[in-house]
């Protein structure tokens, strides 16, 4: 059985196949490499994971009052932003 252990609670395979029945997100016609599907399921698990709300969206330094984030946090990244980057990259091939 698949875990993803998430402070303390997991994600177990039916969670797993539930998220990919929800995320359709290829055609049945193109098939993507394995990787990539496996990566994709990882993402949606992580998107849809109950606390994972916190990583959707970018930080909001002002509304958070944390004016040195950006010193701290050399690199956000939030899950909008990788998918925004995976779809433009799949769709300049």
């Amino acid at each position: 059985m698949l875990e993803i252990r998430v402070g303390e609670d997991y994600i177990d395979e039916y969670d797993r196949e539930r998220v990919k029945q929800q995320s359709k997100h290829f055609s049945e016609s193109v098939r993507p490499p394995k990787w990539v599907s496996i990566a994709w399921d990882i993402y949606s698990l992580l998107y849809n994971h109950n606390k994972g709300l916190m990583f959707h969206k970018p930080v909001d330094t002002k509304a958070l009052c944390c004016p040195d984030y950006y010193e701290v946090v050399k690199n956000p990244i939030d899950l909008e932003t990788i998918r925004v980057y995976w779809v433009q990259d799949n769709a300049n091939g």
